[in-house]
């Protein structure tokens, strides 16, 4: 197992970033070429007429305008494609397509037998992904400033095992490195990359540190992972959206260092880099957010990770500002008819996984009619919810008011297998 030292996770996708525009800072060259080079050329487009400068001549600073490739050096990545996978095989040549990888930086799987699902065992890493993977390294002369490998749909997950289990990923970016031992370890290693490692910001370097670093373009369909290299196409110049999100019942915890950490990038990325930030310190797990960068959170280790599927969920903070009186909730009414109310209200005496709820009140001016020569079976409904009963029988319905009445014009129920939520009786 591999745990990028005590502070390395929060900022590592960030840190990514720096060495996709560092290839194109190349050192100044000082010779005479260069320099008599930029002597003829220092003053063309300049008349010394009217026209000063010449904008008929060269109207635009890039005539063939920008595409990832003029900006984003791709010469480190390597890519994994599992042969045996059609959604390996599709997602992964399109990205070396686009991204216009070298050949000799994909890595093609293709014994009989690969596996293609999301768990293997160790045995089957070590058989058909470790030591191929290992045996094409050795036999590559232009892989050594590989700095990233990029898996994809197809290939897997998670090894399993006891001690030994670990993410897929996670295992491949220490092979044939400085931690190619502590592969199937039961315990985690340290690395001084990245300032929350005690390291410096810098682009990452294999060489220097002595692992890959490793992501994934997936998605839950073929068409999803597509779509990502296409939308990272028409972000060029484009500022989104990082959301941090603590879990604060480690606040108390051995583990609170981690969001030490968050509060660390969330400073960085906002006062340093002047980005848009959402640093979410509320109980509840942050959930649909758009325009997402860059993300961090605690994962299902969060406290209300099962509890919290949408922002205050447990209706914890009121505020005015939502018109349901409650935070990040907004509400509707029904269309009413004449003598009808309806009202939405906050309350506390009634709650489930949190400090109050929302309640409707509503009330209906309603009239009699004669059922005198209507058609139908004069019909109860009793809600079960909450009731116990024998569901292999009739629950007893002695001294209880029915929940809803009416005149019941069919009897023809579909067949449910299965105890009805409602007992129905006629008259």
């Amino acid at each position: 197992m591999f745990m990028g030292g005590v502070r390395t996770s929060v900022v590592l996708a960030f840190l990514m970033l720096g060495t996709l525009f560092s290839s194109f800072i190349s050192p100044l060259q000082s010779d005479t070429n260069t320099s008599e080079y930029m002597a003829e050329n220092l003053f063309r487009g300049f008349t010394i007429d009217d026209d000063w400068l010449d904008l008929e001549e060269q109207p635009i600073a890039v005539p063939n305008g920008f595409d990832p490739l003029t900006l984003y050096d791709y010469s480190d990545v390597g890519v994994l494609i599992n042969n045996k996978s059609e959604s390996s095989k599709t997602i992964g040549w399109a990205f070396v397509e686009a991204r216009n990888i070298s050949l000799e930086r994909v890595f093609i799987f293709d014994a009989d037998g690969t596996p293609t699902g999301e768990t293997i065992n160790r045995n089957q890493f070590n058989e058909f992904f470790a030591y191929p993977f290992l045996d094409m390294l050795g036999n590559r002369s232009n892989v050594s400033d590989m700095n990233y490998l990029v898996t994809n749909k197809g290939i897997p997950l998670k090894v399993s095992g006891g001690n030994d289990k670990a993410s897929f990923d996670q295992e491949f970016s220490l092979l044939g490195g400085s931690y190619n031992s502590s592969i199937a370890g039961d315990y985690w290693e340290t690395h001084n990359y990245g300032p929350l490692a005690g390291g410096e910001f810098e682009s990452f370097s294999r060489q220097k540190h002595g692992f890959y670093l490793v992501t994934r373009l997936t998605g839950y369909t073929v068409d999803t992972a597509l779509q990502l290299i296409e939308k990272a196409n028409n972000s060029l110049g484009q500022r989104g959206t990082t959301v941090l999100d603590l879990a604060t019942n480690r606040n108390g915890s051995g583990y609170k260092f981690w969001n030490d950490d968050l509060y660390t990038a969330n400073t960085t990325l906002t006062e340093t880099y002047n980005q848009t930030v959402i640093f979410d310190e509320e109980t509840g797990f942050v959930t649909n957010i758009s325009n997402v960068m860059g993300y961090a959170s605690w994962g299902s280790n969060d406290g209300d990770w099962a509890s919290s599927l949408a922002k205050n969920s447990g209706f914890d903070t009121e505020s005015s500002s939502w018109s349901s009186g409650v935070k990040h909730w907004n509400a509707t009414s029904p269309s009413l008819s004449s003598g009808d109310t309806f009202a939405w209200s906050y309350q506390t005496q009634t709650k489930k996984g949190g400090n109050g709820a929302i309640e409707a009140a509503m009330s209906a001016t309603c009239s009699e009619e004669s059922g005198n020569g209507t058609q139908g079976i004069y019909s109860e409904f009793f809600d079960n919810e909450g009731v116990s009963f024998n569901t292999g029988s009739m629950p007893s319905l002695i001294d209880r008011v029915p929940d809803h009445v009416r005149l019941e014009s069919s009897l023809q129920y579909n067949s449910m297998y299965a105890a009805y939520p409602l007992s129905l009786i006629h008259i």
